[in-house]
């Protein structure tokens, strides 16, 4: 189609802290560890997996009605997708990707597909529910992770035209992650984002 940019999803991953292989693997090749491996797209055979994004996600009506439910609607946006998948994966739902479903996804969040995040308001969602995310997947490896990659997303703020406005977004989503609080309103952060703004 005219116009769009099209790139091969990656974010399909197999979680490595519950697989002794894939364990291994992402400790020799970092991030590419937790990926399905590039052959999985050519083959006409489903791979099962973990975990995906709700891009192209199917799910059967009666997995929704029975006890496991909707996906968690005080996460509002981001990682809610993962953590749906990997715990109905934990409850016993297989997973599959298909590589011969293709979707179109409108993505304009990234910059440059970078991590900086249009509107800045995402920065919050983001990250907090990442740190969720990673509680649920990685288990006792989940505060050793934390510790190494908190200092790589403070950097981030480099990115910004506002800086300080990402710093502070970014402290009370790890605030908030760390004490599970999703209490937090929308109007909450856009009040915060104008006072940030109004000083400048």
């Amino acid at each position: 189609v005219s116009g769009l940019r099209m790139w091969r999803i990656r974010f399909l991953p197999l979680t490595p802290f519950w697989h002794l292989r894939f364990f291994l693997k992402t400790a020799l090749k970092g991030k590419g560890g937790f990926y399905i491996p590039d052959d999985a797209y050519s083959t006409e055979m489903p791979t099962e997996i973990d975990a995906s994004s709700f891009v192209g996600y199917f799910v059967r009506c009666d997995v929704v009605k029975t006890a496991f439910g909707l996906p968690r609607s005080e996460l509002f946006i981001y990682a809610d997708d993962l953590i749906y998948s990997m715990q109905a994966h934990r409850f016993g739902y297989r997973h599959l990707f298909y590589p011969q479903l293709h979707f179109i996804h409108d993505c304009v969040t990234l910059v440059n597909q970078e991590a900086v995040y249009r509107p800045i308001w995402k920065v919050y969602y983001t990250y907090r529910n990442r740190i969720e995310m990673y509680r649920i997947g990685f288990g006792l490896f989940f505060y050793p992770l934390l510790w190494l990659e908190t200092p790589k997303w403070r950097k981030h703020a480099q990115r910004y035209e506002n800086p300080a406005l990402f710093t502070a977004l970014f402290d009370m989503a790890l605030s908030d992650a760390m004490k599970r609080d999703f209490s937090r309103t929308h109007e909450e952060l856009l009040a915060l984002i104008r006072e940030y703004e109004d000083a400048r």
